[in-house]
């Protein structure tokens, strides 16, 4: 264990550990933004839509990003486990057009904490 000099160093170093951050970004920015925050600590979960023909398995990306192959538009299956994700998740960086994520049945309300793991259907 390390010591309390240590644990203040790290924490200094690393001011977002134990943030849980969703990333549904697809573009340049988001996905650099989310590995900045990585870099900071925060433990990244990120949702990528899957490739055709590609196995549904987690990806390590690095120690604190995790990639999943779910998509939120496609399946209800992938619906609700985006909803479980968002649920769980601390932040949410998102590339989507303002209301894009109400028609796929993730409003304010769908996201807010303690809302559950279902969302809504669009």
């Amino acid at each position: 264990m390390p010591s309390s000099a240590a644990r203040r160093l790290l924490a200094t170093a690393r001011p977002l550990l134990g943030v849980r951050v969703l990333d549904l970004t697809r573009v340049i920015a988001g996905p650099v933004a989310t590995r900045f925050l990585a870099s900071l600590g925060a433990q990244i979960l990120r949702l990528d839509p899957p490739p055709a023909g590609a196995s549904l398995g987690w990806t390590r990306r690095s120690p604190a990003a995790i990639a999943a192959p779910w998509s939120i538009s496609k399946a209800p299956r992938g619906a609700k486990r985006c909803a479980a994700c968002c649920n769980k998740a601390d932040v949410l960086v998102h590339g989507y057009r303002a209301d894009a994520l109400e028609r796929l049945g993730f409003d304010a309300e769908a996201r807010a904490p303690g809302a559950g793991a279902g969302g809504r259907q669009p």
